[in-house]
């Protein structure tokens, strides 16, 4: 539950982190020009992920706890993504074999 708790805190960042006009992105996937040419519209559905992550984290954590381990979760994830994305370090491929690792040990653990 944690694992999606993340995975669902990312898409909303990344998101709202493409919509930015002062960002160069190197590798423009589809997804990446189409969040690119309807910035509201993204900008809509990140804040929608990022609102619904923070329920799951208050469901999981309870009030208090569940709102500074969302806010711990998304200040994490968004350094991750200012610093890495644009070097090109972390691709698509990596961040679902990593989160596919998470989720195995979490489930087995």
């Amino acid at each position: 539950m944690i694992n999606l708790l993340i995975i669902i805190t990312l898409t909303g960042c990344y998101a709202i982190y493409s919509t930015s006009q002062n960002i160069f992105l190197p590798q423009n996937t589809h997804v990446e020009i189409w969040m690119q040419n309807n910035r509201n519209l993204s900008k809509i559905i990140g804040s929608i992920n990022l609102m619904v992550s923070l329920f799951i984290a208050i469901s999981l954590f309870g009030q208090t706890s569940g709102v500074l381990i969302w806010f711990l979760i998304t200040m994490i994830l968004l350094s991750l993504l200012i610093v890495l994305v644009p070097t090109n370090k972390l691709t698509k491929i990596d961040v679902i074999f990593i989160f596919a690792i998470c989720l195995i040990l979490e489930y087995l653990l």
